[in-house]
């Protein structure tokens, strides 16, 4: 009985050392079929950035832009040039006065080239507001003022009928910063200042393209 078991323990090790060397065997060759990249296929997978040749100045593309816009704004609707314009006199009039005020910046970059063009950075100090302020200032009469007419006649454009209309409109931002036009009252007298030199050049506007004056 003992030959027995152990003839029987020396079959069973045997069978499994052969199932061993059979899966370690199997192994190797699935390890063989391994997939590896080749070369050339990294090579054409990579991606170079095609270089550009500059055609126009910075300016040119600018002034090609604001052209652009426009005539877009030629075809948008009268009332919304009325709005937008009053929002930007609204704009200046309140960072005029130290308020604060925000509107579409889309439409103010195309036109002035940046926001800080468009309505310059606010002062944080007192010295610093009184320089902005201050005659060849961002905030003084002429600069706002320059800013207004640069606006309308971009919205404008080239027909004279919308000239009335612009004046019209600026008008109204003034009123809606919380100015009385007749007096001032309402706001500083920079604001008041501003409203009238604006005024001017919208008078001088229209000379220029032959509309008559309000009387």
């Amino acid at each position: 009985m003992r030959i027995g078991s152990n003839y029987q323990d020396q079959s069973i090790n045997s069978t499994k050392m052969y199932k061993i060397s059979s899966k370690q065997h199997n192994t190797k060759e699935t390890q063989t079929d391994s997939y590896q990249t080749s070369s050339s296929a990294t090579q054409s997978a990579t991606y170079n950035k095609p270089t550009t040749t500059k055609t126009q100045t910075d300016k040119e593309t600018q002034q090609n832009k604001i052209a652009s816009y426009v005539e877009q704004m030629q075809n948008q609707n009268e009332e919304n040039k009325k709005q937008l314009i009053q929002d930007f006199v609204k704009n200046n009039i309140s960072n005029q006065t130290g308020t604060g005020y925000s509107g579409n910046t889309d439409i103010l970059k195309e036109i002035f080239g940046s926001m800080d063009n468009a309505l310059p950075p606010m002062a944080t100090t007192p010295e610093g507001a009184a320089e902005a302020i201050a005659p060849g200032g961002a905030y003084s009469v002429e600069a706002v003022s320059d800013r207004l007419m640069e606006m309308a006649k971009a919205f404008a454009g080239d027909d004279p009928e919308m000239i009335e209309k612009m004046q019209n409109a600026v008008k109204k931002g003034f009123e809606a910063a919380g100015m009385d036009l007749e007096t001032g009252a309402g706001l500083p007298s920079i604001s008041f200042d501003t409203y009238k030199a604006t005024m001017e050049k919208f008078e001088e506007w229209k000379t220029e393209a032959g509309v008559p004056s309000e009387e």
